[in-house]
């Protein structure tokens, strides 16, 4: 009876966590829920808060939302080959 209730408890959690939308970066695994994909980040909540938060979109390699739906991200910057100095000048920086 003992096994029954822990294996009862055990897959309430799993379909709770499910409910989840889940974004996926090459370090960690972030349940939350998703408000908002713009061109640069992606706009989210934890479960139980209220603060908005911002991950760039470079960061992450796949959303898993709650429907099932699945979004990849690639990189979208292509690397030119810099063959002299004063190209070197042309380059641009980002995060």
């Amino acid at each position: 009876m003992k096994q029954l209730l822990t294996l009862l408890l055990f897959a309430s959690s799993l379909s709770c966590f499910a409910q989840l939308d889940t974004i996926y970066t090459s370090t960690e695994k972030i349940a939350c829920t998703i408000k908002e994909v713009t061109p640069d980040a992606i706009q989210f909540t934890y479960p139980g808060e209220a603060l908005s938060n911002s991950i760039y979109k470079n960061t992450v390699n796949k959303i898993v939302f709650r429907s099932g739906r699945t979004q990849l991200f690639s990189e979208s910057t292509s690397l030119n080959k810099i063959n002299h100095r004063r190209r070197f000048l042309t380059i641009n920086q980002t995060q």
